[in-house]
């Protein structure tokens, strides 16, 4: 069994960065991701104090074997 790997970054969803590093790692791992719906670079310590959060399973973004989430908020 491969040890599972759960990715997340600041850049979004759609990242180019964030699909190339999937692709790297599915060879060896289980892959998960988690990650903004929308860019959150240079949001610093910013949270959604009041709002909802939404969490949106995002497979068509990813290969099949990829569970993948789209967050809202900050």
């Amino acid at each position: 069994m491969k040890p599972h790997a759960l990715i997340t970054n600041d850049d979004g969803i759609q990242s180019a960065f964030l699909h190339r590093l999937v692709d790297a790692l599915l060879p060896h791992f289980r892959v998960s991701v988690a990650a903004p719906a929308f860019e959150q670079s240079w949001s610093g310590r910013s949270m959604t104090r009041h709002g909802e959060i939404e969490v949106i399973r995002s497979p068509s973004y990813f290969p099949a074997q990829v569970e993948a989430w789209a967050i809202s908020g900050t």
